[in-house]
This record gives C-alpha cells, structure tokens and sequence, in this order.
C-alpha cells in the first residue's frame, strides 16, 4: 500500500484544524498535495482499516451496519476488477459515463473503481433530457456507460444512445452497474495480499468529470483533476470543526453533483457518511425517509435541499427531530427566509454551503457556530482567493476566484488584473454590518435555482417560446420554488382581453406547441405543465400572460429586464404557486361509478398520463423516473376527482404518493378514502399490533446477565433523566434534601447554546427552587453526548455509574402526538440502555428503574370500569397515538425485563400535573390555553364532572417513593377529585367572567375563530386553545369511567399505598389557592392580560368520591384529551413536564 507517506501532512497555509487528532482508529492521511485521491484511499485502508465510512440502517432489522475503510477497499477492488474486464482502451481521454438510479454506496465504490482500474469516470445526471446527455456523451467521448438495470435509466439511455448516433456521434457500449452488494464480504484467503498498490499519477492528471446544469444552452462537462480533488478533500481543514467520527448526512445528497462528491470525500477527515440501505432498487429519498434516518444514524450534520427544509419546517415533530443536529446544511439552491428564520428561531442550527461545481466547497465547510439570525450569510474559506466583481445599479458583487497555492478552479473563463481566474456568475450580497459574510443574491446569468436544488437555465427555454408569432416576449420565474412558470407577453397585434378566461384559453392552446417544443430541449426539472381540459381560467396556471397595464420594460439594447418584470409580476406570481399548490391535476375524467375496477382503471390512467409512460401495476413509480412534480400532480388529481365525488380527502397527506407509490397500492389506498370498509379499522389496528409487538421484541432480546460482585452500598445513588424539566427540576431539589441519597446523577441532552448547568439554573428558578441546588456535593450534572456510546456517557463515566447506583428514575420522553410509533424509536434505545445499564451492576440487586409512562397508553380504551394499576399486556389498548403507543412498548420491555432477569422495575403512568409550588405550570399546556380563552371569549366551560390534577411537587415526591414500592404499576393521579367547577368558580371569578355551558363556549370560540377582524393565524396566536378546537368540536365521553372533558379514570390504590405524599391528611384536594397560584404565574408570563384579578369567594371543594382513594381521571403528561371514539389525541404545541 502507501504506509511510506508520512501520517501528518505538513501544514499548509490558513491550514488550522486537524481532523482526528484524539481518534483511536482514524489516522490523519497526507492531503497536502504529496498524493492523489485513490493513493488517499489506500493509505487510509491500510493505516485506519477499522474505521467506518459509511453507516446505515438494516431495511430488515433495522440494525445499524457499519462499512469500514478495509471493506471498501476490497468492494473497490473487485469492483475494478470488474471495470478491467470490459478491456476499455487505455488510450485516449479513458472515460466512462456512469446513468443510474442507484444508491451512494454502489455509485461511490464504482466511482472510485474507475479511478483505480485507471480511468476518469463521469456521473451523469439522470434528470438530464436524452438530447443532453447525448451532448454530454459525445463532448467528453465517452465509450463505455455503466447503466442501472431499472425501466427509466434503461429507457434513458437507448433515447440517448439514438440521439447521440443521430447527430453523427461515436459508438458507446451500455454495461451493467454493478451495485455493492454483488461485491460485498469477506476476502478469499490471500485475496487482499493480491491487491495492488494504485499507481501514481500527477496532480494534474484527470480524476473524474462532472457537468454543470447548462448555462448556456446544454450542460457542459466540468474536468476535475486529482489536484482539486486533493483540495476538495481537505476543506474541513480549513473550517473549525474536528469532524471525525460525526455521522454526516448525505441521504438527500445525489453521487452526479458536485456536492455529493464533495461531502463522500469528507469521510477521508474521518467523518461517517451516513447513508440508506444499499439495494439495487434504492428508497427514493422523501422528507420522512430523511427525518427517519436523522433519528436512527443519530446524524451530527445533515445535508438537505431547501425543498425538504421547507417540508420540515410544517411538521413540529421533524423540527424537534432536527435539534439535535451539530448543523443542519442547505445548498443546491435558496431557502425561503420565511422557512430559514422559522427553523432558526426553534433552535436548529441552520447553515449554508456554496457548492460550486467548478471551485467546490467555496464557504467556510461546518463552521463551529451561526448565529441564528446570520443562518442565510457565510465568510469564504481561507484556501480561497476570491474577489467581488462590482455590479452596475446594484450593491451585488459577483464572485470570481483566482487560482492560489491552495486551491484551483476547474474552469478559467476571464481575467482578473491581468490574471487567469473563474468568474461564477454567482451575485453575493455583504452583510450590512457584519463585514466578510456574504449571502447569496442570485444569478448574474440569470439562472433560476429551485427549491429542489435544480437549476434551470431560462434563456433557451425564452428563447423557443418567444419565436412563436403570437409572443412578442418570455420570461422565466421559479426562484426558491419546486417549478418554474413563465410570463408570456402575447403579440401586440392580438389585442387580446387577458380578463377574459374563453380569449385566454384559446391563445395559450395557440402558443402550446412552442412551449411544448421548450419542453422537449428542457430537462425534466424545468418543463412548464399544462391540462387540456381543464376550466379555461385554470389552464396553464404557470403561464401567466403580462397585462397591457404592467408591459415588459426593455434595456437600451432591446433585451427584456428580466428581474423587474418579475418583481413587477410578483402578486400574480404568488397566486400562481397558491393556485397550484391546492390544484395542479389532470383531466382523466373520474369513473362514473367508484369501485375496485374502476378506481384501479382510474389510477392508472392518471399514472400514465402524468409519466408519459406505462408502467405494470406492481412497480414503483419512482423507479420508473417520477419525481416529485410529477408526484404532486398525481396526488392532486385524486383528491381533486374524489372531492368532486363527494368524498371526504382530508386524510390524503402530503406523502399520500411516496407512500403508496405503485399504481396498485395506490388504487388500493384510494378506495380505502372511497369504501374505508375495504380497509377495516379492525386491519389496521392489527397492522398497528404487529408492528408494537415486533419493537416489544426487538428491543427485549437478549438482555444481559446480573453478576453481582459487591456488597450492599450504605447510601442510595440515584440516576436520573430529564432533570431540566419541570418534573424533573422539582425531583431534584427534593433529592438534594434526602439525607438517604448521597449522590444523584441528572443525565441530559446536549442542549443548543446553554451549558447544561445553566439550563438546570434557569428551570430551578422558573420552579421557585434556588439556584444553589446545582452546587450541592450530591448533584453531578452528565450533559450526554450519542457519540460517546451506551447512554451517549465517556467509558469512565459508565463504569462510575453503573459500579454505584442504587436507582434510576427515568422520566424524560419525547410528547409529541403528530408523531408515528416509528419516531420513537430511539427512545426505546435509551431505555434498553438503562436496563442493561442496571444489569450490568455489581450490586447484590440491580437498581430499581423507574419508568416514567402515560394515560396515553389507553388511546383505544374503551372500558366501564376505571383503569386498573396493572400491566397491559394486550396491545390493542394502547393503539391511537404514536406518543401513547411508544409507552406501553416501553412497559411492555420493561414487562419482559422483570420476567426475565432479576429487575423489579416500576411503572407510573402519570396523570394531569398542575402547578409546582410558586403556581408554576406550563403556559404551553392545554389547561392554561382554556383558562386564557375565558378573557378572549368572556367565558369559561362549566362542568359537573370530577379533575384530578396533581400539584407537581406532590408528583415528584411520590415518584421518589415509588422507588421503593411493592408493586410494579402505579397510576399518579390526584386520589382525592374535586368538580371541574370548583376550581373553574375561582378563575372565572379572578378573570371576571361567568362559567357557561360547554356548548356556548364552544360557539365562542367558533365565533372567535370566524371573527373577520383578524386571520386564523392571528386568533390562534391570542386565544391559543383554538388549536385544539377541532377535539373540542368532537365532543367527549361521558360514561361513568370518564371524568372531565371525557379522560378516562384511573384506580390510584397501590400508588397511595405506595407514597405517604399521596395520604389523605397529607394531600390537600385542589381548591382556591391552587387557581390563584396558576393565575398569578401565567400572568406574570404574559399568558394572561388581566392586570388586576377580581374577588374570588371561598370555594369548599368536595370530592365527589366516598373518601377512600379515588379512582380517578387525568390526561397524560403534556395534555392529552379523550375524544368520543376512546384515542388520546393531543397537539403538538403541548409540551411536556417531563422534558
């Protein structure tokens, strides 16, 4: 191999952070420019072979599987082996095109084969239309192409090959894409003995090509050699950031782009790419499937498109999923500041790559920190030489780049003083006051980049359109959108009424035959849509036809000012995309009857049309080369016809498609909406069992075995999670006055911007506790870090606390109830962490682990009787909400722990908690929305039936009991109720506002929510219990096994005798002082505007139970309800005590 090369580069110039410098399996490779990329590869092989590259998850287990650097050099070798075999000439320019739907493994091993057999290769992308990369085919004289053996790359490539001959051009043999797993395992005895060294080439000397998305008419082959590449490789070096062993996201991230390539190469700083499952027929990445990822390779960096952030940004859930990324990185195109300035505010650490095909990685790559409100502004990393080019009528520069010891542009196109340099066309705006950060302001060539991090280049397409007779001007939009639309200016000899929707209709069936020949030239990105058939105003809605009041304007030299017709055009433009986001469909007429038959034969109608193409009823469209334009018209199609039929659509989502994604799923799932007795509920809770029964066994297999070494400890050590929330700040300033309890571990997340210590600081204060509780000899805050290993804590920290702990009270759980089962799922991680955590002990007894569980798990409950303190092991009852379900998984594991080794864990489901003893109560939760819409609609709902809220202080001292409890479930609830009205009579009182009945408030709210004066958005925001007026409206149970606003009851017995907190004398019912005390603190949050509450009269509460523990009711930890139907439901702004 080359363990010759010194194991450290010598240090270049602005060089200033190594990378791996404390890792114990990755070894600095020499990327000074001594070495060539594949030489790279091989001293990394040889000098770190058991460092990963590449991590992804199982499709099938679901297991995390690591490729090491030893095991894709052997993949790279066979795979050259391979690529020799076809005896492609080794004169000549050696290229050889790669056209394929594959996934990053397959395509980065065959990428750095055809290095290593000694060739250049060239990925092509496949959204490229068959006329351009026939172009690109006969400009970079290719004569071999790697093909997937897909539908669409196949069919591709013939329609290519023909153009290509067509035009005169050379001979190329199609060969079948090897994918990794035809070259995965083992090495045959002596086979790694038998590879040899790469040989060297100079720097200079081609390593692969890439193209650009094509300035000017077709895409253009872009030359990398190995010098760049070498550069490529070590921009990290110059950012801040030691990214060794931080699993870097490039699952959205295409293997034809220059980014793509640049973020695989980061792996040779050490860092992990994470990827999908490598499989011939690769996932087509979604919003979903990259969020689901994020969560389960626990990415540090993740790299997406502004399309996906986009998505992201409307689902809490996914944004909650984002936070514990290092950085979030978008490049490829521009991000709405809207959607940017959203996720920065939520605490996502947002930040832009300038990926330049022809200079690389031009921006500082993963700088240690962006303020949130500078996530759309970067400096220009040291390597670079850069200077902005001034602009005419604008505070534009345009970035140019001279080459300069440490970096070379792939391109020379101008000079710059005299010298060779790279001019971008890329406009960059300064910061304002912040000198050397630079934000992106558009094209000087005018090229549109869309949201999916496509570009299209509108002057040919203007051009095609605007030679038609009856067009007297185009121009393209799309900006930071998923589409491009253009503004035709109709001939002025027409005269024509653009006001009159029949006249509109007939010209732009005129004009469609150059827009269709636009089409034909464009690649598939960049194709205006238009239906046939559809209402004349509805035509061609990305086709907007100027007006005589708003005309083109024109420079001195005849050319349209493309920018100011578009801002002129910006209202119109706006409707454009509204209007196509509720309505883009085709005109395949609905069946006149819907069943089985005819929804199939619709379907696939639809399908076909959209694609222009036909395809069997079992395949997957995406393979077939649909995207997500095509997806989206699809989609709309059928909820479009099926709205006109009569039938509800609502629960059709945005990923109804991705979900659904063969013509036969997709008419199965269609007639689902039609007759949802073809689908039964009984189904699809059977389908919701198998899959909680598969995680139950999943995370409860082999469960290690206790080996007690030590004596019995003379003091308890208590392990603890989500200390920082309010549950959980209450129990630790009650544990630091325990005098049995002489060591107390709080185990949290890293938190964005606050240290640990400062986060548990502000939570005491906000509870009312002091500050000083932090300071105490017992209290070692652990900020845990996943990197690390089991429970994200350094080897030494473990062994400290497995070696001495004594109990584990683990309360922090993610409450969202938006999410799927399957977004929990590495919560279930952690709590099998714990458990062989408390296994491991030397201890004569394991720690008793406390599980802090939910009301939640009855989400399909639908019982006489109040819930009992006991196991549930049928898991039909917990189906409703992922939230709900995700706890009774976590039981049941637990369940089969205690069965199974000598763990005695402890389940309290948690009920209602109210506030903490300074009145403390989440202003977020749905209690305190209720009580605020009492002052927006002048009254508060009146109720008869019981609540049994639990004051969080007495929470937390009955969850420290249970520790030592008897049983294994217990319910944590108020065991003495009191009426609704007897703690709704103070705060109405307090607010000056009468209690009324339920249904007359509701109608307030309705009225509230109506109220012409203000938007939804803007009543939501004053009377935030509108969010939830949709559980309001479906009205509640009210059977006798339900107490207020329908929760259900739960039996609180074994938790009384359990924890004397809990003891009739020790625990006061809920009364007067509990309101008043949340009134005070939700007003001194801004929650209430009431300055001055009003006389509030003694109110005796009765417990309406015999005084014997009640069995009573409460919703779970972060507010759940009870609709009719028995599911817990909820919404995601509820957050959590817990956390």
């Amino acid at each position: 191999m080359v363990n010759h090369l010194p194991p450290y580069p010598k240090v270049l110039p602005g060089w200033y952070t190594r990378q791996g410098a404390t890792s114990k399996t990755f070894v600095t490779p020499p990327v000074d420019g001594t070495v060539t990329a594949p030489e790279l590869w091989d001293f990394l092989a040889t000098n770190a072979p058991t460092h990963p590259y590449f991590i992804y998850e199982d499709n099938d287990t679901h297991e995390l599987v690591t490729i090491d650097w030893k095991q894709v050099r052997l993949a790279t070798h066979r795979t050259a082996e391979i690529v020799k075999s076809y005896n492609v000439p080794t004169d000549g320019t050696k290229v050889i095109g790669i056209l394929a739907l594959a996934d990053t493994v397959s395509t980065f091993i065959l990428i750095h084969a055809i290095m290593r057999a000694g060739y250049v290769p060239f990925p092509l992308s496949p959204r490229n239309s068959p006329s351009a990369i026939a172009h690109l085919l006969k400009q970079a004289k290719v004569t071999h192409l790697f093909v997937s053996e897909d539908p669409s790359m196949q069919g591709l490539s013939k329609g290519s090959l023909k153009v290509l001959l067509g035009q005169g051009g050379q001979e190329v043999e199609r060969l079948p894409m090897p994918f990794y797993f035809d070259v995965a395992g083992p090495a045959a005895p002596g086979e790694e003995e038998s590879i040899v060294p790469v040989a060297h080439a100079e720097l200079d000397s081609p390593g692969l090509i890439l193209h650009s998305s094509g300035s000017t008419s077709f895409p253009k082959p872009i030359h990398i050699t190995q010098r760049m590449l070498v550069e490529w490789m070590r921009i990290q070096y110059y950012g801040e950031v030691d990214l060794a062993h931080a699993v870097i996201g490039g699952v959205a991230l295409p293997m034809f782009h220059a980014l793509g390539v640049i973020v695989s190469l980061s792996m040779v700083r050490g860092a992990v790419l994470g990827v999908f499952h490598p499989v011939r027929q690769p996932a087509f990445p979604t919003p979903d499937r990259v969020i689901h990822a994020v969560t389960a390779l626990k990415m540090e960096i993740l790299f997406a498109i502004p399309v996906f952030l986009e998505a992201w940004s409307h689902n809490p859930a996914y944004v909650e999923a984002l936070k514990p990324c290092r950085a979030v990185v978008f490049s490829g195109g521009p991000l709405s500041k809207v959607v940017g300035d959203a996720l920065a505010a939520e605490g996502i650490h947002l930040m832009q790559v300038l990926g330049i095909t022809e200079v690389g990685c031009a921006n500082v790559y993963i700088p240690s920190y962006v303020e949130p409100t500078l996530w759309e502004y970067f400096k220009f990393g040291d390597q670079f030489h850069v200077v902005m080019e001034p602009q005419a009528d604008t505070d534009a520069v345009e970035l140019r780049v001279l080459p300069c010891a440490t970096h070379t542009p792939a391109v020379i196109n101008c000079k710059i003083d005299g010298k060779d340099g790279y001019a971008t066309n890329d406009l960059m705006m300064e910061h304002p006051t912040k000198k050397g950060y630079y934000k992106v302001f558009g094209r000087a060539d005018d090229q549109i980049m869309l949201s999916t991090g496509e570009k299209t280049n509108p002057g040919p397409i203007e051009a095609i359109i605007a030679k038609d007779p009856l067009v007297d001007g185009a121009v393209l939009f799309g900006r930071g959108k998923t589409q491009n639309g253009v503004i035709v200016q109709p001939a002025a000899r027409l005269g024509l009424d653009v006001s009159d929707p029949t006249k509109v209709g007939h010209y732009l069936d005129s004009i469609w035959p150059s827009v269709k020949l636009a089409n034909d030239y464009a690649p598939a990105h960049s194709r205006l849509f238009r239906e046939v058939n559809l209402t004349q105003w509805y035509i061609l809605q990305m086709v907007i036809l100027a007006k005589p009041t708003k005309p083109f304007t024109f420079t001195g030299k005849g050319s349209i000012r493309k920018r100011a017709v578009v801002e002129e055009y910006t209202e119109e433009i706006d409707a454009a995309y509204a209007a196509l986001e509720a309505g883009t469909s085709t005109d395949v007429e609905a069946p006149a009857t819907w069943d089985k038959e005819s929804t199939l034969d619709y379907v696939r109608k639809v399908v076909h049309k959209v694609m222009e193409a036909k395809v069997e009823d079992g395949d997957d469209i995406f393979q077939h080369g649909s995207d997500s334009l095509q997806s989206t018209v699809i989609r709309n199609s059928i909820v479009n016809k099926l709205t006109a039929s009569g039938y509800a659509t609502t629960t059709i989502g945005a990923n109804f498609i991705y979900e659904n994604p063969s013509v036969a799923q997709l008419a199965v799932a269609t007639y689902a909406i039609i007759d949802p007795s073809s689908y039964s509920a009984a189904d699809k809770v059977a389908a919701k069992v198998a899959e909680l029964e598969a995680l139950v066994a999943k995370y409860s297999a082999d469960f290690p075995v206790h080996t007690p070494t030590a004596s019995a400890p003379t003091s308890e050590v208590i392990v603890m999670t989500g200390s920082t929330g309010a549950l959980g700040t209450t129990m630790l300033a009650q544990l630091v006055n325990n005098p049995s309890v002489s060591k107390i571990y709080a185990l949290n997340r890293k938190g964005a911007g606050k240290t640990l210590k400062q986060r548990q600081v502000a939570s005491l204060i906000d509870r009312g506790y002091d500050a000083t509780v932090v300071s105490s000899s017992k209290v070692v805050l652990v900020e845990t870090d996943a990197k690390n290993g089991p429970l994200g804590l350094t080897p030494a920290v473990y062994d400290e606390i497995r070696s001495s702990a004594t109990s584990i009270l683990h309360t922090a759980w993610r409450v969202d109830f938006n999410l799927s089962l399957s977004t929990f799922e590495p919560l279930f991680g952690g709590l099998r962490e714990l458990v062989d955590l408390a296994l491991k002990s030397p201890l004569p007894t394991p720690p008793r682990l406390l599980f802090a569980s939910s009301l939640s798990i009855f989400g399909n409950w639908h019982s006489k009787t109040p819930a009992a303190e006991t196991p549930i092991a049928d898991a039909t009852i917990a189906v409703g909400s992922g939230y709900g379900e995700s706890k009774w998984v976590a039981e049941r594991v637990l369940a089969n722990a205690a069965e199974k080794t000598p763990l005695r864990p402890v389940i309290a489901r948690i009920g209602q908690l109210s506030g903490g003893k300074n009145g403390s109560w989440n202003t977020a939760e749905w209690i305190p929305a209720i009580v605020r819409s009492g002052e927006v609609v002048g009254g508060l709902p009146a109720s008869d039936d019981d609540i049994s809220w639990l004051p969080l202080q007495t929470a937390a001292s009955a969850i420290i009991d249970f520790r030592k409890a008897e049983t294994g479930t217990v319910h944590l609830a108020h065991p003495y109720p009191v009426a609704w009205n007897a703690v709704f009579g103070p705060i109405a009182q307090a607010l000056n506002v009468p209690l009324i009945p339920y249904n007359d408030w509701l109608a307030r709210l309705e009225a509230d929510l109506k109220n012409p004066a203000h938007t939804e958005v803007e009543a939501a925001t004053a009377n935030p219990v509108l969010r939830l007026i949709d559980m309001f409206r479906a009205g509640f149970d009210t059977t006798e096994a339900r107490e207020a606003m329908g929760v259900p009851k739960l039996q609180t017995t074994q938790a009384v005798k359990a924890s004397p907190a809990l003891a009739r004398g020790t625990l006061a019912p809920l009364g007067k002082n509990d309101a008043l005390g949340w009134l005070h603190y939700w007003q001194s949050k801004g929650l209430l505007q009431t300055k001055q509450f009003g006389e509030v009269k003694e109110t005796t509460p009765s417990a309406t139970s015999s005084g014997e523990p009640s069995t009573s009711w409460a919703s779970s930890v972060g507010s759940s309800l009870v609709i009719a139907a028995g599911a817990v439901v909820g919404a995601s702004f509820l957050l959590s005590l817990l956390e």
